[in-house]
């Protein structure tokens, strides 16, 4: 419960954001900055000419390789989301920062005997502890 509200105080504080610099930039009237990276210098060197406007598949790759080099709100909040459930697996499985493969394993050992439901442990608890561990050893 309480990560999603986390999440919604997260989106709220992107749009509110996204809101500001906009209105910013409308007030200031200057051209917006242009963030160069790699792949728009690419998009910039493969402008479509007159000749390659008729061919589909080099408009896909000028467009694709265009839209790749925009800041997206949406992949900083998918960030921010990956980083909160391995945060919380951490916990989770009682760490504080990350462990070896080796620790990992022998705290799941550890668990796995202390939770487990056969040994008279909750199905829940068990349940989270695999879904900790699973997202952690990837």
């Amino acid at each position: 419960m309480l990560s999603v509200i986390i999440i919604i105080a997260l989106v709220t504080l992107i749009i509110a954001e996204l809101a500001l610099r906009h209105a910013r930039l409308a007030l200031t009237s200057k051209p917006r900055p242009r963030y160069v990276t790699k792949k728009s210098q690419r998009a910039q060197r493969l402008k479509p000419t007159a000749s390659s406007d008729k061919n589909p598949l080099f408009r896909s790759l000028v467009s694709r390789t265009e839209s790749d080099s925009v800041y997206s709100p949406r992949q900083h909040l998918k960030t921010v989301i990956e980083v909160d459930k391995q945060r919380r697996s951490l916990q989770i499985l009682g760490f504080k920062q990350m462990p070896t493969k080796v620790q990992l394993k022998q705290r799941m050992r550890l668990l796995a005997k202390r939770y487990h439901p056969d040994l008279g442990g909750d199905i829940r608890t068990m349940q989270r502890i695999n879904k900790a561990y699973q997202l952690l050893v990837k």
